[in-house]
């Protein structure tokens, strides 16, 4: 993408409206074109000012006093009297459970957001990456050269099998910054297709069943304090034998 591309996509990618493809090549380019960089920064902060002025307004108390006066008065009911509603012993359970479903949707609704969120993050790292050259920082088929380099690179020792005989050979491994920490990246190769498998300490857990998202396939586990994510344009089933067969490795 060119300057004249990327200026009408800016205010969709500051709002995550962007396809997979799309989205990861105005990131691309603002990552080497100062002038759009500098545009989008404007645009976001822009907006800032913007949401800072809005004036939020409580609604006055005579508003709360209309609307009791509008209400029709309650009857007086006895603690022994009849129920205005034959079915109100009922109703309080129903209420109750209703309210709690209400509260269960919108906290699988958040989760569901963040996993959505994710997913996307971690497919625009892997066509990011295709489309700058940047898949590889060391090249190697071999486990003991690819694990000593991410030493002193992430907090933690990534697990690197050797599956090159079961068809999924290791191609090498990168850096990657995803959600502001530093994810170890391995690359393994599929035929002529290349596997991500995004590795990460705490923080979000992984898409756990294989998902399809803008034409690439992703499935993620959890395995003692590490979070997995592996991410290709293989079909889902071949990307969910790789992970099997990458977990029974150990």
């Amino acid at each position: 993408m060119n300057c004249p591309d990327v200026r009408p996509l800016l205010s969709a990618h500051l709002d995550e409206e962007l396809d997979v493809v799309n989205d990861a090549a105005v990131a691309s380019h603002l990552e080497n074109c100062p002038t759009c960089a500098a545009a989008a920064l404007a645009l976001a902060d822009q907006r800032r000012r913007r949401q800072e002025k809005l004036t939020r307004h409580r609604a006055p108390a005579e508003l709360a006093a209309q609307i009791r006066a509008a209400l029709p008065p309650a009857s007086r009911v006895t603690s022994a009297a009849v129920p205005w509603w034959p079915g109100w012993s009922r109703a309080v359970p129903l209420a109750a459970g209703m309210a709690l479903a209400l509260l269960a949707g919108f906290s699988w609704g958040g989760n569901r957001a963040r996993a959505n969120a994710l997913a996307g993050e971690l497919t625009a790292a892997h066509v990011r990456a295709r489309l700058t050259g940047h898949v590889i920082d060391v090249a190697s088929s071999d486990r003991h050269t690819v694990k000593p380099w991410f030493a002193n690179k992430v907090d933690f020792a990534p697990f690197v099998p050797d599956l090159a005989a079961q068809g999924f050979p290791l191609a090498g491994g990168r850096l990657e910054r995803l959600g502001g920490r530093t994810v170890a990246t391995l690359v393994y190769s599929r035929r002529q297709h290349s596997i991500d498998l995004h590795v990460w300490s705490g923080g979000p857990a992984p898409v756990a069943a294989p998902v399809r998202r803008d034409g690439y396939a992703l499935v993620g586990w959890r395995s003692g304090d590490l979070n997995y994510s592996a991410v290709s344009d293989v079909a889902p089933e071949e990307l969910a034998a790789f992970a099997s067969l990458f977990q029974a490795a150990r």
